[in-house]
């Protein structure tokens, strides 16, 4: 059993005052970098960590959607993806209200969602008990600070 536990209950407050759920904040970190394709916000203790599918036919075909001059340098392979996942969770923590709980570490995971591997539900919500079960090592490495790159998992600090 995990230690692990979602942040399903979770509220979290925006600086303008507004909150957002677990699944909203998911989209937030989304709508600011489109390779982002799902978000799993789980937690151990006062530790929040983002467990980040992002979109495998982006990663293959970069799209360059936004360019260097809005501020956005699309990356090319996994490890391009994580120096530009966390600065794009940096720039998410920084919308959170100083007194709101924020995002310290990501563990990107290079694998779609599948309802054979149980991470999807039949009804292709995502199943996050199984997807935190499955990538427990992984958060405990996030929660070390042992980083971590291998070819499916990538774990970052958020600075």
């Amino acid at each position: 059993m995990s230690t692990f536990t979602t942040v399903r209950n979770k509220t979290f407050k925006l600086i303008d005052g507004q909150l957002l759920d677990h699944a909203q904040l998911g989209q937030a970190l989304g709508a600011i970098c489109h390779y982002v394709h799902n978000v799993v916000l789980v937690q151990k203790g006062a530790e929040i960590i983002a467990l980040i599918f992002p979109s495998t036919k982006l990663l293959l075909s970069p799209d360059y959607e936004k360019t260097p001059e809005e501020g956005c340098f699309c990356p090319r392979d996994v490890n391009e993806f994580g120096r530009c996942i966390a600065g794009c969770v940096h720039s998410l923590n920084m919308k959170l209200d100083a007194g709101s709980d924020k995002i310290g570490c990501a563990v990107i995971v290079k694998e779609e969602l599948s309802l054979e591997e149980g991470t999807l539900l039949p009804d292709t919500t995502i199943s996050e008990e199984n997807v935190i079960n499955k990538y427990a090592p992984a958060l405990t490495r996030c929660l070390d600070r042992r980083g971590v790159s291998k070819e499916e998992i990538l774990v970052l600090q958020i600075d």
